[in-house]
């Protein structure tokens, strides 16, 4: 025989707000009465709408039941699963407790009972898991999304005349201010935290999002102990907008335990932006993200890509002094140079340099020495300084240094116009070369390396008309002097990464401008 069980879902929660960091206050729990019907189909009011409808009013902190709402019920015979049905909401909109109806488990003597029915169910031993992923809010402080993403639970269950729903999810709430302007419309936030095994993320998708003085309150449910942070961990969350995308990190000293049935709420106000290598940028100044698609204007305003992420002022003291906020990263320039010459008559730059009391306490040598000194650090911008004077001296009118006065013909032309918060286009070191083809490496004389960067900062090159891709068939003269030979100058070669050296005068290398923002 068939029958039908009620269950009276009593939804009377007292979410408390808590700020991060701060101790949350655990939601009461679910009472729920149950009797059973005996009956072979009872008809219940449907909206036709697949999905489940539980409502959560921030206001007044609690749950409420909405038409349409499902509920999982799982049946048990000495904890061997004997399968699960669904429970549908026959009540009123709005109401803290209504009626369940469903058809019995045969065989079932004791029962687990889960909001919402969307969990997923281990086949065979009933093991319960609701994914969080695909939450998606629809405008700003709008809670609706979640009425797919609590976990209400309810385990062990033999009396059916009461029963005791709990929260096993969290919500957390986020309270965001000073959303910078250079953003766009916003698509998504991500919340990470760093666990004590990993670094988690979980995403909220954004639609419809009018932003009033520059503010969002958002939404996210969570499961608590997968995103609890670690001692010291870090708690970062990114706003990704359709132009840039903007972070803030917080690092939480004592950690942070998240326990179910909680509403946490994360306050933030200061904002910097997501700098990526390949993000795009602007003749003013501003960045586009590498993933975005590029509008014709902003293919039009481009100067350049970013190949590399730090501060390269580092090493450089010269960078340092003349422009302290170009601490964030290199670009590469759109334009390159073939076949040019690193000088042409031969005079050392370096011992020039030694015999300048002034100069040489302010700039540092272009020799990379035997033992690879100066091999692994980015002292382009110092390197250009020390060229440029060098040709401003007259006495020094018939030793050119010609690709150094080549990058300083760009600079001063309308195409090499850059915006002020960087340090204007120079001549890179080997460093700044290795970067640009292979990342993060540590350069050895001829050694071999991976052109990883090259081959992505070429993909990206390719989406501006006027751009030049770097090439691998050729290599790349850096500003830096080989120390056995002061006639000779350090070159990269692109397809293999690997320093080596020609002699000054040679044209078989090209020439790439690079700057510092």
């Amino acid at each position: 025989m068939i029958r039908a069980f009620y269950l009276r879902g009593m939804m009377m929660l007292a979410l408390v707000s808590v700020l991060l960091g701060c101790t949350g206050d655990e939601i009461n729990t679910l009472g729920t009465g149950c009797k059973r019907m005996m009956t072979f189909h009872v008809s219940t009011p449907y909206d036709n709408s697949p999905k489940t409808r539980i409502a959560y009013n921030d206001t007044k902190l609690e749950l409420t039941w909405q038409t349409g709402d499902k509920l999982a019920v799982l049946g048990f015979a000495e904890n061997a699963y004997k399968g699960s049905e669904d429970y549908f909401y026959s009540g009123e909109d709005g109401a803290t407790s209504g009626d369940f109806t469903g058809l019995e488990i045969d065989e079932a003597t004791s029962y687990n009972i889960y909001y919402p029915n969307s969990i997923t169910v281990a086949e065979g031993t009933g093991i319960v898991s609701l994914n969080m992923d695909g939450q998606t809010q629809i405008g700003n402080n709008n809670t609706d999304h979640l009425r797919n993403y609590i976990l209400l639970e309810a385990t062990g269950i033999t009396d059916l005349n009461y029963i005791n729903l709990k929260m096993k999810s969290s919500i957390l709430k986020f309270e965001l201010s000073n959303i910078p302007v250079e953003i766009g419309t916003l698509d998504a936030l991500v919340w990470e935290t760093e666990t004590d095994t990993e670094t988690k993320s979980t995403t909220l998708n954004l639609k419809d999002i009018a932003l009033e003085n520059q503010s969002l309150t958002a939404y996210l449910s969570f499961m608590p102990e997968e995103m609890s942070v670690k001692t010291g961990g870090i708690f970062t969350v990114t706003l990704i907008g359709s132009v840039q995308n903007h972070k803030a990190s917080i690092k939480v000293e004592d950690g942070k335990e998240y326990k179910p049935g909680n509403r946490y709420t994360a306050t933030i106000s200061d904002w910097e932006p997501v700098i990526e290598i390949g993000d795009f940028l602007m003749k003013d100044g501003s960045l586009v993200g590498k993933d975005k698609d590029l509008t014709i204007a902003q293919k039009a305003n481009c100067i350049g890509i970013v190949f590399w992420v730090g501060d390269p002022s580092k090493d450089d003291k010269a960078l340092q002094i003349d422009h302290p906020s170009c601490t964030h990263g290199l670009v590469v320039s759109l334009t390159e140079f073939k076949e040019m010459m690193w000088q042409e008559n031969f005079r050392s730059i370096s011992e020039w340099l030694a015999n300048q009391t002034e100069l040489s306490n302010k700039y540092v040598s272009l020799i990379v020495e035997q033992d690879g000194t100066n091999l692994n650090k980015i002292l382009g911008y110092n390197h250009t300084c020390v060229l440029d004077k060098f040709n401003d001296d007259e006495e020094n009118s018939n030793y050119l240094a010609n690709s150094a006065a080549k990058i300083k013909e760009f600079r001063d032309s309308e195409k090499g116009v850059t915006p002020s918060n960087t340090s204007n286009w120079y001549f890179p070191s080997v460093k700044e070369l290795s970067l640009l083809c292979s990342g993060e490496v540590n350069i050895t004389w001829k050694g071999s390396y991976t052109t990883e960067i090259y081959n992505f900062i070429n993909g990206q090159l390719s989406q501006i008309p006027e751009a030049i891709q770097l090439t691998s068939s050729g290599s790349y003269s850096s500003s830096s002097e080989d120390w056995e030979r002061l006639d000779q100058m350090i070159y990269l070669q692109f397809h293999t990464g690997s320093a080596s050296k020609s002699l000054k005068f040679y044209k078989s290398c090209r020439l790439r401008p690079v700057l510092a923002f």
